[in-house]
């Protein structure tokens, strides 16, 4: 029921697959789901 440690795993999740494809991340930067 902890809100921040499952953000915190999201960000850390996210930022481990954006390392590894580079060429996505910059693509959903330019797409709708980019908040």
């Amino acid at each position: 029921m902890s809100s921040k440690e499952d953000a915190l795993r999201a960000m850390q999740a996210l930022d481990g697959y954006s390392f590894f494809n580079r060429p996505i991340r910059v693509g959903l930067s330019t797409t709708p789901f980019a908040k």
